[in-house]
């Protein structure tokens, strides 16, 4: 059982979730067709109506993919939504022979955007706090933003190897190596979860420099970023408080955590204590025995 000080964590949802839930979608949505949109919250969906008419309304979706901790629905338009969950956003598809098997009733006390298909399917859009949105635009224009063109290698891609993540943290010498894993310039989609968790499999303390690092521990860390990552899709990603995939179910990575969440349990390798402190700005979980 967490803490009580763990169960106050906040945290963005990070590849795995957002990986979760656009596969999720990716099942369930190409060929349908958009016949409706209603949003109570217009910062949440800022779109010209002319564009959603012409744009959204009547397309089809034709496949739904990820980069970073971003969400992209391609249409046949040649224009595509891109979505951000931000700190509390939830993506729920329900179909109406699936409408019973849902966890939760939709629309719910959250709920702020709904998409209606011709087909009677519903995709809802939850978000709590009200930080993440979703924007029409022409799909050439998508890999033009900001943030995702100044993002990094996707971590499980081969980009992302011993080579370049060397090359960066000799940039970034003086800096605690967790923040250098957080910069997504740097790394996509990882945040405060597997940070945690990969650098507790690499033996490395979160607080260390990234200057620091020997080529083994480099190598070791690069590798238990993918490891862990990858485990964490496997099991539907991380749930404490807001995320749920794509049909509102609930990941189960967090029953497996090394670290994260278990501030004062005994750590899964050598019985000590699992601490917690600040790194970053985040709260970071660690082991003092097993991390140096």
């Amino acid at each position: 059982m967490p803490f009580a000080d763990d169960r106050k964590d906040q945290n963005m949802p990070e590849l795995p979730e957002v990986q979760t839930i656009a596969a999720g979608l990716n099942k369930y949505l190409p060929n349908l067709q958009f016949a409706a949109v209603s949003c109570d919250t217009p910062k949440l969906f800022p779109n010209d109506p002319d564009l959603v008419n012409m744009h959204l309304l009547g397309s089809q979706v034709r496949q739904v993919s990820r980069r970073g901790k971003a969400i992209i629905i391609d249409l046949n338009t040649g224009y595509s939504l891109v979505i951000h969950l931000k700190m509390t956003g939830q993506l729920i598809f329900v179909s109406p022979e699936m409408r019973d098997k849902i966890p939760e009733q939709m629309p719910g006390r959250f709920t702020h955007i709904i998409f209606a298909f011709t087909d009677g399917s519903h995709l809802y859009f939850n978000d709590q706090r009200k930080f993440g949105w979703i924007k029409l635009m022409p799909a050439e224009e998508v890999w033009e933003l900001k943030f995702l063109k100044e993002m990094g290698p996707e971590p499980l891609m081969e980009a992302f190897n011993e080579k370049y993540f060397a090359e960066k943290l000799k940039r970034r010498q003086m800096a605690p190596i967790k923040a250098v894993i957080l910069e997504q310039k740097v790394v996509a989609g990882v945040g405060n979860i597997y940070a945690d968790e990969s650098l507790f499999l690499s033996g490395i303390l979160p607080s260390r420099s990234a200057g620091s690092l020997k080529p083994k521990e480099v190598k070791a860390l690069c590798a238990n970023i993918k490891k862990v990552l990858a485990y964490s899709i496997e099991l539907g990603g991380s749930s404490r408080k807001d995320y749920v995939n794509a049909i509102g179910q609930k990941g189960d990575y967090l029953d497996e955590a090394y670290v994260y969440g278990r501030t004062g349990q005994p750590c899964r390798h050598c019985d000590s204590p699992i601490e917690k402190t600040k790194v970053a700005g985040r709260g970071t979980h660690f082991c003092r025995h097993c991390q140096k």
